[in-house]
């Protein structure tokens, strides 16, 4: 919605920059001076556009992203605490199996990137989990925190 508006106020913006220039121009050359500062105007705030929708997009990538990050944390720290032998490294299937996810792992059909998760060390307090294309959970956290 922002976008539009935006993209109507450039083109508005040219048009009235040309109606300034284009009292000095001829007829002819006044109707491409129109066309081109419409152009451009459109396509000023059609880049626009792109850019916000395109930050919208990777916001909502890291935040689910980061959702099952967390959701794989605290399966794991389910598995730990009724288990014999602590999971050191990200065993997905024994986690799926044990039914101690909440949410598919699996993208959706609108995600644009694939994650794939590896952890290591999970037995200790220095173990992370990753995601192949955000990172660490602590990276998509702070990566949220700037796009907010």
């Amino acid at each position: 919605m922002i976008a539009s508006i935006v993209a109507i106020v450039i083109c508005v913006l040219m048009i009235l920059l040309l109606m300034f220039i284009g009292q000095r121009l001829s007829g002819e050359m006044r109707t491409v001076g129109i066309f081109v500062c419409i152009c451009i105007g459109i396509y000023a705030g059609h880049q626009l556009y792109k850019g916000i929708i395109q930050k919208q997009l990777n916001l909502e990538q890291n935040k689910k992203c980061l959702e099952r990050m967390e959701d794989i944390m605290a399966a794991i720290e389910k598995y730990n605490e009724n288990s014999p032998k602590l999971m050191e490294k990200l065993d997905l299937g024994k986690l799926q199996k044990k039914n101690l996810l909440t949410k598919p792992i699996t993208p959706t059909e609108n995600d644009k990137f694939e994650c794939v998760y590896s952890g290591q060390k999970l037995d200790t307090t220095e173990g992370k989990i990753v995601c192949t294309v955000h990172g660490d959970i602590d990276q998509v956290r702070l990566e949220i925190a700037k796009q907010e």
